[in-house]
């Protein structure tokens, strides 16, 4: 009876003991497949910056960074800085640019994430969607016809 007993105890302790370690191999898997923090991944990442830009641009006003390098001049208005006013049309944006409350010009914004395509009707301008380098203001960069973009900051 002894050894029927010792038997079953063992065969216990040997299925808790394969048990547990089954467990631990597979929590070990499923947090190298995630990453060490849970890590996104590029398109997650892309789905949640588009989101992002997608709650914040809706019914705002944007003004131009007018600094040393940037005059905040568009191809719309030169000598004149402009500045954006955006809202929702449809599947994107309607972004006017405004001189003194006249639109001067009205493009199509469409947000892919980070970045984004400013359309009027016979060309496309890129547009990157960003901070500030420390993290605070949101910043949108328009490319026109040079490398050096026009930068907007949101009116608070």
């Amino acid at each position: 009876m002894k050894t029927k007993i010792r038997t079953i105890l063992r065969t216990t302790f040997i299925a808790i003991i394969a048990a547990t370690a089954v467990m631990l191999v597979a929590v070990s898997c499923l947090s190298c497949e995630n990453g060490p923090h849970g890590g996104l991944t590029d398109e997650q990442k892309q789905a949640q910056a588009k989101a992002y830009w997608e709650r914040i641009l809706p019914k705002t006003e944007w003004e131009p960074q007018i600094s040393g390098y940037s005059s905040g001049e568009t191809p719309f208005a030169i000598g004149t800085p402009l500045t954006l006013d955006i809202c929702r049309e449809g599947s994107g944006f309607k972004v006017d640019f405004l001189s003194g409350g006249f639109v001067m010009k009205s493009c199509k914004l469409n947000v892919a994430g980070t970045t984004a395509t400013l359309s009027d009707a016979s060309t496309d301008y890129h547009v990157t969607l960003s901070r500030n380098p420390d993290g605070s203001d949101p910043v949108i960069a328009i490319y026109f016809e040079s490398n050096d973009p026009v930068c907007y900051s949101l009116v608070e």
